[in-house]
């Protein structure tokens, strides 16, 4: 913030203007302050004070880095006098240096955190420059092979050829913690859940019955008797007919939307997110890529019509995720302990 009175008169208008000016520089330091803490990692950038320094003949400023942790400027003139513009210009190029520089200040920070932890204190990580491609290190390098990724520093799950001599051997695994697997527990289980049922018909059938002719019991007579049976309803092609399946289609996709921003940091809107294939919706759920080819054709918007999805692909589609939930099943008892916490080791075989 940059306070400047062009001219200084009698009046205590004028001194107000600048007791006004220099509150809100007081005001707003300690706020912006605050939420820059937010990204500084070491505790020698923190400033418990915002103290001003005196640049010139009432000309006063944030004393930044030294004793305030933001900028503000503040400068006006002498009693019945004006000042030039050339003033104001001097202390805007004076706070854009300063700001050039508090940017520097955490650029080089957060690389230096960087450095010094991770994996094996590289800069970034292996596997992330050898799917993007990145040769140099530097900031600037990867955000130029980055333009279209949000966050910029995402890494999709996704299978990755890497020149290692174990890649061959190689096969995905989920790690959960107990919260984490009763979550994706509950999240196969709903689909699980759903009925989609056939069409039934009454179908009558002659039944040959006996008839006693005297009291002989040998002798009797064939008597011809009807009884109701009921039967799959079948089409013209002989496959069954279904109920209506609008019910399990309207709870499936409720259940898919109200799964998709769900511990994101990335949220992704409704109508985005009925366009997605039902792959890349499992995906960002389980962070694992699926093999099974239905979900690569079809939306989520596609569940709520027949024609694009027919009511025996749901049914198929129902079985899937019961047997994914009768292997999560059989999972749930082999946890291991590690830190005094419960995880689970979940091969990409049991998820959808």
């Amino acid at each position: 913030m940059i306070g400047f009175q062009l001219y200084g008169g009698e009046p205590d208008n004028f001194n107000n203007f600048v007791l006004q000016i220099g509150n809100m520089i007081d005001c707003s330091a300690p706020r912006i302050s605050r939420k820059k803490r937010e990204l500084i990692v070491y505790p020698e950038q923190i400033r418990n004070e915002n103290e001003y320094a005196e640049v010139n003949h009432n000309t006063y400023c944030l004393d930044f880095p030294n004793r305030s942790m933001t900028q503000g400027w503040l400068v006006f003139p002498q009693k019945n006098e004006s000042l030039e513009l050339e003033g104001l210009t001097t202390a805007v190029d004076s706070m854009l240096i300063q700001v050039k520089f508090d940017n520097t200040l955490l650029s080089n920070s957060l690389a230096r955190a960087f450095d010094e932890v991770g994996t094996h204190r590289y800069r970034t990580d292996s596997t992330m420059t050898a799917y993007y491609h990145i040769r140099q290190s530097g900031v600037h390098p990867m955000l130029s092979v980055l333009p279209d990724t949000e966050p910029a520093w995402s890494l999709p799950a996704q299978p990755i050829v890497l020149p290692d001599s174990l890649s061959s051997t190689l096969d995905y695994y989920l790690l959960v913690n107990e919260e984490e697997f009763k979550r994706l527990r509950k999240y196969v289980e709903a689909p699980s859940k759903l009925i989609v049922d056939y069409k039934y018909e009454a179908v009558k059938k002659k039944k040959q019955a006996k008839v006693d002719i005297c009291d002989c019991p040998d002798d009797y007579l064939q008597a011809d008797a009807e009884e109701s049976t009921v039967r799959v309803k079948t089409d013209s092609l002989n496959a069954p007919e279904y109920a209506s399946t609008r019910r399990a289609r309207r709870k499936l996709v409720r259940h898919f939307l109200s799964e998709r921003n769900k511990d994101r940091y990335c949220k992704v809107g409704r109508k985005t997110f009925l366009r997605m294939p039902l792959s890349e919706v499992l995906q960002r759920f389980t962070s694992c890529p699926t093999d099974y080819p239905f979900f690569e054709v079809y939306r989520v918007k596609d569940l709520r019509k027949k024609k694009m999805i027919t009511d025996a692909e749901l049914d198929m589609l129902i079985e899937y995720f019961k047997e994914k939930k009768k292997l999560l099943d059989e999972a749930a008892g082999k946890p291991f302990q590690s830190n005094g916490q419960t995880y689970y080791w979940i091969s990409r075989d049991l998820l959808p």
